[in-house]
């Protein structure tokens, strides 16, 4: 039977991923490398080393049997100037299969088997487990690392003796005990290795974009302009109102995606949030994660990042077009009972997500509630690892009631009016304790400030429009077919290699990197799907809206005529539960078709960096010149700059230069603001959803980020600004 503890798989699956990103990148590794001079050597080996600790020689003891392990990754030799030592390893371990590196290293030099067994003899190395009638198998590249357990000694003596005599003394085979600290030694070395190359490239690099995010506040300020949103009771509110809510919200989180797409800063730093927040990294019932850093499922990530993205743009244009439609048919009685329906289904869906998000990177390794998580071994929810609570945090006891809140924010019997009773609460922790938000991480903060959007959203359209519940039987248009579309992008996923861009993350911010990223991601999905992303979730949402006007039509008597034809038809193109080579083909060929129809421009979210934000001159008044002090000119001046090093803006200056030109501000909860223009301004009458920066200050692209986001909603500019003049 399998023995217990081995996973060779994790080494097998790194391993593999270092043959990649060598094989890209050995001819700049040894452009750059002759380069560094001692220190900068020094600086690139211990980047990658727990706590920077490396071995200062091959015999040094300091670190325990770091030594007997793996002496050759030491400071003398790796960073002596003028030497290839490095090189020459990174040649060898990165060029070889791992059956290659058991047998032979290189220069003639032991190979790994040869190499533990010696360290075992000469100075007593010995794995901390003795694995008894436990063996483990070198034999070829499919059963390599595997170990087995005979039922007792006597079966072990006698296999060793008898049919498995030749295997041992071959070395094919060992005792697990040998077999292990072999694993161990090829993992680590593909580790450090690994990590070594992006150092160097990193270190390396004179045009990588260095632009860094804004640093927390020490001080965790809190604005307590106005009580959060969630603690208000809701009034009834126009569709207008309402509409101009959901049309902000679906602005904003575009907007965020239309960052990725043009800063490659932003894209690296989420990308590495998303890899390293994967629910495969969380330990099972056994202590186990899985190797989903490698470059293989950073490619998978990045495409899961980009679609889950998309996904929730859509829900939102879905909401905007349900409210849209409630609009124009009020006096339909049974139509808006439908249609009241479906606004309830697609705001449950959007906050299931945004709960899903938050329990993601509250429970990653090194998140605040990574020790009440644990992985589900080998089961999965539509692609995703399940990862469930230990314990139910409704029982906690009394202690840090911050963490708890977050915890039950995330907990799968948690629904609208529960999450907003913990919002609550947390907001009155951070009033009475300020400085406790610094214990959650900006990505933790973040996701409970999206997931109290949709909560304020709901609360708010339930109490003007008297929502019912979710349907909990019955599978609406939109969530049947998205799940549908979601299915084949799942699938989709695990088969597209963007690792030529970004084998290392950092890669991403080499100038044109991240666009040609973009440009392969695109091409990918238009390849196997026959459209963009952008239109497939385009023509979801018209589907949709179609088919519940077809419905409602098909309902009524004949006399009934008040309801106008829809223009769109239904366009969706799903793939079929179960598909043929010839099904797929068809699929996709009856997509190209009807994109051959859509107007230029048509499709929203496509994977494609955007432009500068342009305003329709029908949106927008003829443009307007505000005469403003000088600390709101200086606000706006710094925000507006095309100038790459532009400074930063202080956020509660931010707000200053918005109350000045009177916008209500009222935050909707932790670091979520909205802000409302006066109806007697002559501003557009649109509000505008902000994320406050996590410390003090906006600075790098979050401020070109706000910038697109005032241009895009107000047409505002640098030149909309001028200093008021002394009266």
């Amino acid at each position: 039977m399998d023995a217990p503890t081995n996973n060779p798989d994790v080494l097998k699956e790194a391993h593999s991923s270092l043959l990649r990103k060598y094989e890209l990148h050995k001819a700049k590794l040894r452009e750059l490398w002759p380069t560094f001079d001692c220190a900068r050597r020094i600086e690139a080996v211990k980047a990658g080393a727990a706590r920077g600790e490396v071995l200062k020689h091959p015999k040094d003891f300091s670190l325990g049997n770091v030594y007997k392990v793996f002496p050759e990754w030491n400071l003398r030799d790796l960073t002596e100037p003028r030497s290839n030592y490095l090189l020459d390893l990174l040649e060898h371990r990165s060029t070889k299969s791992l059956h290659e590196l058991y047998l032979s290293g290189a220069d003639n030099r032991p190979g790994d088997a040869e190499f533990i067994c010696e360290s075992m003899r000469s100075y007593g190395l010995r794995h901390i487990k003795p694995f008894p009638n436990c063996f483990t198998i070198f034999d070829d590249e499919e059963t390599y690392g595997r170990s087995f357990e005979f039922k007792d000694a006597a079966t072990y003596r006698d296999a060793m003796t008898g049919p498995l005599a030749t295997a041992f003394s071959s070395g094919r085979y060992v005792p697990q005990s040998t077999g292990e600290l072999i694993l161990q030694r090829q993992t680590y070395l593909t580790g450090l290795l690994d990590t070594v190359i992006d150092d160097i490239l990193d270190l390396g690099s004179t045009t990588r974009d260095r632009r860094k995010l804004p640093d927390k506040d020490a001080k965790a300020t809190q604005d307590a302009l106005v009580k959060l949103s969630v603690h208000q009771k809701p009034k009834s509110a126009l569709i207008d109102d309402l509409s101009a809510a959901a049309e902000d919200y679906k602005s904003f989180f575009d907007d965020g995606l239309d960052l990725l797409h043009n800063e490659p800063v932003a894209l690296a730093h989420e990308l590495n949030l998303w890899v390293f927040s994967q629910p495969e990294l969380i330990k099972d019932e056994k202590g186990r994660t899985c190797a989903v850093h490698t470059d293989k499922h950073v490619s998978r990530v990045m495409f899961e990042m980009v679609h889950s993205g998309i996904v929730a743009t859509t829900r939102w244009s879905y909401i905007c077009s349900l409210l849209e439609l409630l609009q124009k048919f009020d006096g339909e009685k049974i139509l808006r009972a439908e249609l009241l329906q479906h606004l309830s289904d697609a705001c449950h869906a959007e906050f299931v997500y945004r709960q899903k998000l938050l329990k993601r990177f509250l429970s990653g390794p090194g998140a605040s509630g990574e020790k009440y998580f644990r992985r589900v071994y080998d089961v999965y929810d539509n692609g995703v690892a399940r990862v469930n609570q230990k314990v139910n945090p409704n029982n906690f006891p009394p202690g840090n009631f911050q963490l708890t809140y977050f915890l039950q924010l995330c907990y799968p019997t948690t629904n609208l009016l529960k999450a907003t009773e913990r919002i609550v609460k947390l907001d009155e922790l951070w009033q009475s304790s300020p400085t406790e938000r610094d214990d959650m991480s900006g990505r933790e903060l973040d996701a409970l400030g999206n997931l109290a959007i949709i909560v304020s959203f709901t609360r708010f359209l339930s109490s003007s429009l008297k929502l019912p519940p979710a349907s909990q039987t019955k599978r609406r248009l939109f969530t049947a077919r998205a799940a549908a579309l979601n299915a084949e992008m799942n699938l989709m996923s695990y088969q597209i290699d963007l690792s030529a861009y970004a084998s290392p993350i950092d890669n991403l911010l080499e100038p044109g990197v991240a666009q040609a990223a973009w440009q392969s991601l695109n091409q990918f999905v238009v390849n196997n799907s026959g459209v963009t992303l952008g239109s497939l979730y385009q023509d979801l949402v018209k589907s949709c809206i179609a088919d519940v006007q077809k419905e409602y039509k098909e309902k009524q008597a004949p006399s009934k005529e008040n309801i106008a034809p829809t223009a769109e038809t239904s366009s969706f193109v799903a793939f079929p539960g179960t598909t043929t080579e010839s099904d797929s083909k068809f699929v996709i060929q009856q997509r190209r078709v009807k994109e051959k129809a859509r107007p230029t421009h048509s499709s929203f979210s496509d994977i494609a960096p955007q432009p500068e934000p342009t305003v329709p001159t029908t949106d927008l008044k003829p443009p307007q010149v505000f005469n403003v002090k000088r600390s709101t000119l200086s606000v706006f001046s710094t925000l507006f700059s095309k100038a790459e090093d532009r400074g930063s803006v202080n956020w509660s200056a931010f707000v200053a230069a918005m109350a000045e030109l009177r916008f209500s501000v009222i935050p909707i909860s932790g670091s979520i603001f909205t802000f409302v223009p006066p109806q007697d301004g002559g501003i557009t009458q649109r509000q505008i959803t902000l994320h406050r920066p996590h410390g003090s200050q906006l600075e790098g692209y979050k401020m070109k980020f706000f910038a697109r986001r005032l241009s895009r909603v107000y047409g505002w500019k640098m030149e909309s600004f001028e200093l008021r003049q002394a009266a």
